[in-house]
């Protein structure tokens, strides 16, 4: 229930929040907490919760997922596809993907994307 509340997060990112979450749905009233079963919490190692998560998701059945959209009427036309850096063949259109929000550099020098 503790990781179900989390969205299933790996075991390193769950053992240290463990206690405080149960704390949590004791408060409202969804799960059942003795002081036993906090100190036991407390203590649990990471792999022991890796080992407890690997059966978890185990017996829910997934729905299936969506394959890919079809891209509509002239966009199937456009030939779209990553191309080596040395193309030699003219013709290409080369799109920069850096989206900066705000300079992180001085508007007088020209450092370029990372």
């Amino acid at each position: 229930m503790i990781a179900e509340s989390w969205d299933h997060p790996c075991a390193e990112r769950l053992t240290p929040n463990l206690v405080w979450t149960a704390q949590r749905l004791a408060s409202h009233d969804e799960l059942p907490v003795s002081p036993v079963l906090l100190t036991k919490l407390a203590q649990v190692s990471v792999s022991t919760v890796r080992r407890i998560l690997k059966g978890v998701g185990q017996e829910r059945k997934r729905l299936p997922r969506p394959g890919p959209k079809r891209k509509p009427g002239r966009l199937q036309d456009i030939p779209m596809k990553r191309i080596p850096w040395n193309e030699a063949e003219p013709g290409h259109f080369e799109v920069d993907l850096c989206i900066t929000v705000a300079p992180v550099w001085p508007a007088n020098t020209s450092t370029p994307c990372r």
